[in-house]
């Protein structure tokens, strides 16, 4: 089931309909996020930065122009990984790389990295607790981690519906609570982990969703998006439904930082 998850999660986002309709960062609150949270972890010039889960690298590529550090951009979609290694040659960077790889299983050696991040994909990862125990590992004394993910209020307050596969992808079915990735972070060996709120993010991104299905629905008449095989009305459904669990504090968003 492990391995399961994360090809339906990797199929998933390299769909024509779902890049269409989330954008280039494939999470809540893009790139200005992205840089808040490089700022939160002190980021500076010449710290080597891991970005687990790096999707097409737009948050990487963002980090190594904005602070000038080198960042090794890591992915479990080959896919993924050409389009950033594409898009990164073309804006001529050199202090960036990119790999194939598993969350789990970080094919790096112990304590080589300053920083690591990981946005909005802890909450995929099968075993998160493996997960940020290899973040750990990977990072230098001192280091510091970030990470900005889906939450929820209570773990057991999701209804049922939406604790299927799709909902897991979407990074909704196994949210954690804020205490919830506190513990996991504080159980791999993170001290001083500290959490802010921004919920703002998660229900902006559903908006901007909601506008591009209009969009989308147009192109796919002209054949000009494939859909795979995602549903449409069932996506609408999808967008509503976490729109009102949004709208009642079911779920949230938040950014989380730690030191090693």
């Amino acid at each position: 089931m492990s391995d399961e998850i994360k090809s339906c999660c990797a199929n998933y986002y390299e769909n024509d309909l779902v890049q269409f309709l989330i954008g280039e960062s494939f999470h809540p609150g893009g790139l200005d996020l992205t840089k808040k949270l490089g700022k939160k972890i002190n980021l500076e010039p010449g710290d080597n930065l891991l970005d687990v889960a790096s999707g097409k690298g737009t948050s990487a590529i963002s980090l190594a122009k904005e602070f000038n550090c080198k960042v090794v951009s890591i992915d479990y979609s080959e896919e993924n990984i050409q389009l950033a290694k594409e898009r990164a040659l073309k804006e001529g960077l050199e202090n960036i790389e990119f790999k194939t790889g598993d969350a789990e299983a970080l094919p790096f050696e112990s304590e080589s990295f300053d920083s690591v991040i990981s946005e909005c994909a802890l909450c995929t990862f099968p075993d998160k607790e493996t997960a940020a125990s290899e973040m750990y590992r990977i990072l230098k004394k001192g280091g510091r981690i970030g990470i900005t993910d889906v939450t929820t209020k209570d773990e057991e307050a999701l209804p049922e519906e939406m604790k299927d596969l799709i909902y897991k992808i979407s990074c909704i079915a196994d949210a954690k609570t804020v205490n919830g990735y506190k513990e996991i972070l504080n159980n791999a060996g993170f001290h001083n982990v500290e959490s802010e709120n921004c919920d703002y993010a998660i229900m902006d991104m559903v908006e901007i969703i909601k506008k591009r299905v209009f969009l989308a629905e147009i192109a796919i008449g002209l054949g000009k998006l494939e859909v795979g095989d995602i549903n449409m009305e069932e996506g609408k459904k999808m967008i509503q439904r976490t729109r009102e669990e949004i709208e009642k504090g079911t779920i949230g968003y938040v950014m989380m930082t730690g030191e090693k």
